[in-house]
């Protein structure tokens, strides 16, 4: 028996390494996507006010053009971090106000609608990889603090919060693991509990 209890205990351990990996590496992963979309956010926005400028005439220096993106850089970042803050994120095209309304009705209409498409389309990428930077580097963070702490009291907390739920072996109200919350969503991040969102309850697997 104690055999039996020291193996599960080890290879609860090793769920609880291995999920922390993951979110480690994803957010590694995110992190660097982040930072590339703001690298190509600023080299865009230096290249295209450096061309509009010279195509009107103008002079506009290297320091100048990099400000110009540093600002617009500056932007994205807010407009990310505000749309993080109330939890939304990236838009469907559909959902973007980019896309024309109404069908064409004659061959006139069709090829501005075409032209309306392309320019529509190519302006929610752009929008969406700009947006990539902050949204990106918001969710690395948040996924290091989804990592769970390494400490052996928090381990025997969960095990022995598993076990109970175990001998219950049925579907409970989350109403009454009041003060639980955190350890009912560390075992849901672990995989070891079922949870249902719409009903309010959760079982362990």
């Amino acid at each position: 028996m104690q055999l039996v209890s020291s193996l599960w205990r080890g290879y609860f351990r090793w769920v609880i390494a291995r999920y922390n990996l993951r979110q480690t590496l994803l957010a590694l992963v995110s992190l660097c996507l982040g930072l590339c979309a703001f690298a190509f956010a600023w080299w865009f926005f230096a290249f295209a006010s450096a061309q509009l400028i010279r195509a009107f005439g103008g002079i506009i220096t290297s320091l100048q053009s990099s400000l110009i993106a540093g600002l617009c850089c500056a932007l994205i970042a807010v407009t990310g971090w505000l749309r993080w803050k109330s939890g939304g994120g990236y838009h469907l095209f559909h959902e973007s106000g980019m896309m024309p309304k109404g069908e064409p009705h004659s061959g006139i209409a069709w090829e501005v609608q075409r032209t309306a498409n392309r320019i529509g389309a190519w302006s929610y990428l752009l929008g969406q990889i700009f947006l990539a930077g902050p949204l990106q580097i918001l969710s690395a963070f948040d996924r290091l603090r989804m990592r769970i702490p390494n400490a052996p009291t928090l381990e025997a907390e969960l095990l022995t919060f598993r076990d109970q739920l175990r001998e219950k072996n049925r579907w409970l109200p989350i109403a009454g693991f009041s003060g639980r919350e955190q350890h009912v969503a560390y075992l849901a991040r672990l995989g070891l509990v079922d949870f249902s969102e719409r009903k309010g309850t959760l079982k362990a697997r």
